[in-house]
């Protein structure tokens, strides 16, 4: 986020925090802008990094959007040296997963899309209401292309409540996921169709993060739109790998039914976009760092070498992701005042059960990628004492049942309740039990 020294800068922050909330809200309220406003109007401009518009023409620069001031900004950077390299490169056409990869997959059809609106932010709002996966992906790259290009402005739009699905999968609570053994699928396809799910609900998170701020803009500058949408634009892309998988496997998106977990993220952090950065990319992405690996061996176990590729390439695309989110989330911490592992583990401790992360985590990934150990090992959970021995040393039959399960793996997945605080949305829970997924444990939660 671009804070400057004038108080106009901090006066038209405040009133887009203020119309984003609405008058109930309770995390910019009028009593703590007051209060912030002195901090913030001392606060340099970000320096450092690459910009956005730098790669720009200058005409296209203007055409970001010709209706509003457009301030002169650094992008946010962050310690991940791919980061840069990840801004600065070309839209990735390899929509088609060949024998040794990504490769390119109708260009013709590709190149002739035409973006479902003028703006970005409406172009957002079109692919969160197509229902269709395999358009909602093909709108998502449209969208990201033309914007590339610098011929397309933000824009601003209303974000849907909900985004379009299809009329499969059939969503369901996350306790209703059946286990792998009690559907008709092989695990490799059961495993897969997870994480099609997931990178279908990628899609849109991204561009509800896209639409839902567009009204902050230019509070929140244009390289912050620019990271997300080329981030909906990778996911787009991991959707088809996912979907073509499937199909080769003799299956389909929809063959099992899901839940809605990451839209219920989506919903819980939409006041306040301090929380959905902490909760989508460092906390539900992340998890794809952690997951990632354990999934590709899995895969490799029983012989599905070809799936295990695909889950890698993406897993390691996470990267950039967490890494996008990461660096904004520190923006506005910097903005705030605040510090950002104290403010990461208030939002953990609101939106998590019992304010906690469960490992085991990708220490190696996560410190590349800037999620500094400080924002969430103080909130990991705890190591439980010993059980005292019980006369019955085989315990309870459901005590056996639950031993059975953990020892399976467990899937972290998650379920909205509402919120008794004061954040304005509903509090996200996550529950422990097994869904059979295994080595897909906390992938984007």
């Amino acid at each position: 986020m671009v804070w400057m020294r004038s108080p106009v800068r901090v006066t038209e922050f405040c009133m887009s925090a203020y119309r984003l909330r609405g008058a109930c809200a309770t995390v910019f309220s009028n009593q703590r802008l007051k209060i912030l406003a002195p901090a913030l109007a001392q606060l340099q401009p970000y320096s450092g990094g690459v910009s956005f518009r730098a790669h720009m023409s200058t005409s296209a620069a203007r055409a970001v959007d010709s209706s509003l001031s457009l301030p002169s900004v650094s992008v946010a950077t962050g310690s991940w040296d791919g980061l840069t390299a990840y801004r600065e490169q070309e839209q990735d056409m390899g929509w088609k997963w060949g024998e040794k990869g990504p490769t390119h997959w109708d260009e013709h059809i590709l190149d002739t899309l035409c973006p479902p609106a003028e703006t970005l932010a409406e172009c957002g709002r079109e692919v969160l209401l197509t229902a269709d996966p395999l358009q909602k992906a093909l709108k998502s790259h449209a969208a990201f292309a033309a914007f590339l290009k610098g011929s397309m402005p933000l824009g601003r739009a209303q974000a849907p409540d909900v985004p379009s699905r299809p009329s499969k999968p059939e969503l369901v609570p996350p306790r209703e996921i059946p286990h792998f053994k009690d559907t008709h699928l092989p695990m490799s396809v059961y495993l897969l169709h997870n994480l099609t799910h997931v990178e279908l609900n990628a899609i849109d998170l991204a561009w509800d993060t896209i639409v839902r701020y567009s009204h902050m803009y230019p509070s929140l500058p244009i390289e912050f739109f620019a990271d997300f949408a080329r981030v909906a634009d990778d996911e787009s892309r991991h959707l088809g790998w996912c979907v073509q998988r499937l199909e080769e496997l003799g299956h389909a998106y929809g063959d099992m039914v899901a839940h809605n977990v990451l839209w219920d993220g989506a919903v819980a952090t939409s006041l306040d976009l301090s929380a959905r950065l902490a909760i989508v990319p460092c906390v539900q992405e992340a998890r794809g760092l952690d997951a990632g690996p354990r999934l590709v061996e899995r895969l490799k176990g029983f012989g599905d070498v070809r799936t295990a590729h695909i889950v890698d390439r993406i897993a390691r695309e996470e990267m950039a992701h967490v890494a996008v989110g990461v660096v904004w989330f520190e923006r506005i911490c910097e903005g705030l005042a605040c510090d950002p592992a104290a403010s990461f583990r208030e939002h953990v401790a609101a939106y998590c059960p019992g304010g906690v992360l469960k490992g085991p985590f990708n220490y190696e990934s996560r410190d590349a990628v800037g999620l500094q150990r400080s924002w969430y090992e103080p909130v990991s959970e705890d190591p439980q004492p010993a059980p005292k021995k019980k006369k019955n040393r085989r315990g309870s039959a459901k005590d056996r049942a639950r031993a059975a399960q953990l020892a399976s793996g467990g899937a972290i997945l998650a379920s909205a309740a509402p919120s008794q605080g004061g954040r304005g949305g509903a509090e996200l829970k996550l529950d422990v039990h097994s869904s059979g997924q295994g080595a897909t444990r906390d992938w984007h939660g």
